[in-house]
């Protein structure tokens, strides 16, 4: 049985803001690194990136939590999807694409 299926109790809330901080440190540590060596993606981005992986991943877990395998079926076709999309934006050539239309196609991606 999956811990989510649990009575929600403290110890539940404080088991998930562990992860989060947990994945916001593991995050902040890579950006740390990424900083020290002068490159674009810093603390911040590393940090935002690894803490909303950790809200997915803990999202799927809980909205499958009664199906096993059903976690990793969801968890493919989001990166098969993702994979997708970034193949696509790769094959259009980049002056075709205005800024703006690029942010709404990747919000709207992002959305789903």
């Amino acid at each position: 049985m999956s811990p989510y299926n649990a009575p929600m109790d403290e110890s539940y809330y404080s088991q998930i803001v562990l992860r989060i901080f947990l994945a916001l440190v593991a995050g902040m540590v890579i950006g740390f690194d990424s900083w020290k060596n002068s490159r674009n993606a810093s603390i911040r981005i590393y940090g935002v990136v690894s803490v909303s992986a950790c809200m997915i991943i803990m999202l799927i877990n809980f909205a499958t939590s009664e199906h096993p395998e059903a976690f990793s079926r969801v968890l493919a076709g989001l990166i098969t999807g993702l994979g997708f999309w970034v193949a696509a934006l790769l094959c259009v050539p980049l002056i075709l694409i205005n800024y703006l239309v690029l942010q709404r196609l990747l919000q709207f991606g992002l959305a789903l």
